[in-house]
């Protein structure tokens, strides 16, 4: 078989040479197809620390979240994370998450999930967590119901869930924000007998004055700054005088819950999405980020990442080129020992440090001999093992062993339900003020934001970061 391909190879090759033309088209055709493959390989080479940033991506996001959570000086305002460490007692958690970012990681996901867990006890009036769900459409029958029946049941219970808990971005304007609530007074009418309800304000600039006139229901909106002044409402033909009395009544404890669930569900979804290798969901959670990145501020470095992630994958690349970036992006390309880019980042922060403690003790270490001493590692264990078991030296057992996540809900959960967070209270105050939403920005100034950044990527000029943040990251 062999002679034959290449009997067949000498004759093709004879062909050509008999032609000038053959010749020249075939060294033009090999001298592209060498160009192309380098082109492709500079260009892979290229996109090697776009993939290498999605985990540190991932890493900044968590950073961010425990920034704006996170506030070890306020310990004493139950129900926050502050106050959370202390009841179960992180004290690996110290706000530096480059240095200990699977300890941050872990704590996050419990305090998001004792939260979580708390308000479907509450939704569905559960005593304890083993309780059966109580709601008017879950029946006693329902594991007996088609699937079709079962499915209709489903979506209408994720539809109450997700109305109470998730907030969409919305790019045209800000979103309702149902936390700030004011009170109304106003001024007796000798034809009226009407009532006033707390009002709502529906989007910062408008108000929602519910009334009851004459045994009549009826919602009238007028404007926040007129109504601060006192302004005149004409009812029924007739003109009654309101007046603005106490202004936004916050329930702090339940803003700041909510809004930390937002950012909670955007890392459950990155984590799954990278457990699970699922590239087209791990570009939709990148531009649900966006958002968040910009909320912290607009010089975000990340908010750059995300950006230039998603033009290159879903625009400017081919398909092929596209989808090698977004496998890369969950499989390390390279091959070599760890094979876990997340794990690897984080032991290289972990190096980062230590290196700073050597190097303030005194010890003049190189990075060459720290590579050296982690190689002979294994060596010097296996060495002192085999000692040890020579002079029959007894291992030295502990009690102590971790706490699983479970335990840490249940005890946080005892310290959550009591405090009602479900039910708006008026009167709650936290130290730390945080809105309901994250969103609460100016939408023009993010879009603007968008769009430059995108015409420098386009054009390959660089985009101007936060400096501090860049500084973190070193």
């Amino acid at each position: 078989m062999r002679r034959h391909i290449q009997i067949a190879s000498r004759l093709w090759m004879n062909v050509l040479a008999q032609s000038t033309d053959g010749i020249r088209k075939l060294e033009e055709g090999a001298k592209s197809l060498r160009a192309g493959a380098h082109t492709a390989t500079e260009r892979f080479d290229h996109l090697h620390p776009i993939i290498s940033e999605l985990f540190h991506t991932l890493q900044d996001f968590l950073e961010k979240m425990a920034k704006k959570f996170l506030n070890l000086q306020s310990g004493r305002d139950q129900g926050t994370l502050g106050n959370m460490k202390i009841q179960i007692q992180r004290t690996n958690v110290n706000g530096n998450v480059k240095s200990r970012y699977k300890a941050h990681e872990d704590f996050v996901v419990t305090c998001g999930l004792s939260y979580f867990l708390s308000y479907i006890m509450h939704h569905f009036n559960m005593a304890t967590i083993t309780d059966s769900p109580k709601h008017n459409i879950i029946t006693e029958g329902l594991s007996n119901w088609t699937n079709v029946n079962k499915m209709k049941v489903f979506n209408t219970v994720m539809e109450e869930i997700l109305t109470d808990l998730y907030i969409q971005f919305d790019v045209q304007g800000m979103e309702q924000d149902d936390s700030r609530e004011v009170e109304v007074t106003i001024q007796e009418h000798e034809t009226l007998q009407c009532y006033q309800y707390t009002a709502n304000v529906t989007d910062g600039k408008n108000v929602n004055i519910p009334l009851n006139i004459n045994g009549c229901d009826l919602v009238v909106v007028t404007n926040l700054e007129s109504l601060k002044k006192g302004c005149s409402l004409k009812v029924v033909n007739t003109e009654i005088n309101v007046t603005l009395k106490t202004v936004e009544k916050n329930d702090d404890l339940l803003n700041y819950v909510k809004n930390f669930l937002q950012w909670f569900f955007i890392i459950v979804q990155m984590k799954d999405a990278i457990r699970e290798g699922d590239v087209k969901r791990i570009s939709i959670v990148l531009k649900n980020m966006i958002p968040f990145f910009y909320s912290h501020s607009w010089l975000s470095k990340y908010l750059t990442e995300c950006i230039d992630y998603i033009l290159k994958t879903e625009h400017t690349l081919s398909p092929y080129m596209s989808l090698k970036v977004q496998a890369g992006s969950v499989v390390n390309p390279k091959g070599r020992p760890g094979k876990n880019k997340a794990a690897d980042i984080q032991k290289e922060n972990e190096v980062k440090l230590l290196k700073t403690l050597i190097r303030s003790l005194g010890a003049n270490k190189t990075e060459k001999s720290i590579v050296a001493i982690t190689k002979a590692a294994p060596e010097i264990f296996r060495i002192t093992e085999n000692f040890e078991s020579m002079i029959k030296l007894k291992a030295v057992k502990s009690s102590q062993k971790a706490k699983s996540m479970a335990d840490d809900i249940q005890i946080l959960l005892g310290k959550i339900n009591p405090l009602d967070i479900w039910t708006r209270h008026h009167d709650r105050q936290l130290q730390q003020k945080v809105p309901r939403s994250p969103f609460a920005f100016d939408k023009a100034g993010l879009i603007y934001i968008i769009e430059i950044t995108v015409k420098l990527l386009l054009r390959d000029l660089p985009v101007n970061n936060d400096e501090d943040e860049e500084n973190e990251d070193e």
